[in-house]
């Protein structure tokens, strides 16, 4: 996922981007799954990862507040 982040000049990756997250899974050989599934493996692994730091985007969605996990590279 750096690698990727570095190609696209990102410091940050979240649920919503669908595009980076599905271009490191095909890069990890990550077996084709539903987007959901997808998104919430490559999360999952990045939550484990050193190399990023955890933080949240906050929306309100009407009336119903959710929150998305947002990664930040920490160099």
């Amino acid at each position: 996922m750096i690698e990727i982040m570095k190609q696209h000049n990102r410091t940050t990756v979240w649920y919503g981007d669908l595009d980076l997250i599905e271009e490191c899974a095909k890069k990890s050989h990550i077996p084709h799954k539903h987007p959901q599934n997808l998104i919430q493996q490559v999360l999952n692994a990045l939550d484990r990862s050193p190399d990023f730091s955890k933080c949240y985007i906050f929306s309100d969605v009407s009336g119903r507040k959710i929150k998305y996990r947002c990664f930040k590279l920490k160099n």
